[in-house]
């Protein structure tokens, strides 16, 4: 499927290459990006993935029967990768934001190259007690990488939206189904491509990020001058 790689002694011209892999400061908005050549800026292009790991197991509104799984144990399992040829050195799982994290697994199966570069990801997966769900709003993972860089904890705003690498978290509710049934209830921030539902998807559910605020700034301006206009 690839039948030849085309290799030029400058940089391409290419729209996309100046115009989409870019991580603008969290201040630059769609109106200031046009002034000062800031997509044309080396230091902001987007050549290598940060860290990042997500939740995959529970599964967005999954259920667990809270009175047939309480003295049990649910394997909370995922994804781990990174950039820059780096190896995933932990990934970690906590249920009370952020005080206490737990260790995770880690299934590697891959080697690394003759350079000892990683370029894949890597699955993990913790043994949770149910009964540590109790109480419980969130689970939290996060991965760190050899260079001992963590994701953080909040996201920063960029025009892009790229590069958002904060820790993954899943809500938890407790649920009481149609037969009277009390579960747990897990949510994703998001779901894959164009399905709907998650709690990120809603302004209020959105968290606090460096940038946010500026953003949700300009739009009250915005809305305010249009309410204004005759």
């Amino acid at each position: 499927w690839l039948e030849y790689i085309n290799v030029i002694p400058y940089e391409t011209k290419n729209h996309y290459h100046y115009h989409d892999n870019r991580i603008l400061p969290p201040h630059i908005t769609a109106e200031e990006s046009l002034k000062g050549d800031w997509w044309y800026k080396p230091e902001y292009i987007f050549n290598e993935l940060n860290i990042n790991s997500a939740v995959s197991q529970p599964d967005h509104n999954e259920t667990l029967s809270i009175a047939k799984n309480i003295n049990s144990t649910y394997e909370v399992a995922g994804y781990a990768y990174t950039g820059g040829g780096r190896k995933i050195s932990r990934v970690e799982v906590t249920t009370d934001g952020g005080i206490n994290w737990n260790l995770c697994e880690l299934q590697r199966t891959e080697r690394p190259t003759e350079y000892g570069m990683y370029w894949c990801w890597i699955w993990w997966k913790f043994d949770l007690k149910v009964v540590d769900l109790v109480g419980c709003k969130e689970i939290w993972c996060r991965a760190w990488d050899e260079s001992n860089n963590p994701q953080p904890t909040n996201p920063t705003w960029n025009l892009m939206g790229m590069g958002n690498n904060q820790v993954f978290r899943v809500k938890v509710h407790m649920d009481r189904t149609a037969t009277g049934e009390h579960v747990f209830r897990f949510e994703h921030p998001t779901q894959p491509g164009q399905q709907t539902g998650g709690w990120m998807t809603t302004v209020a559910g959105k968290p606090d990020s460096a940038g946010f605020g500026r953003l949700l700034e300009v739009q009250g301006e915005q809305a305010q001058a249009q309410a204004a206009a005759p």
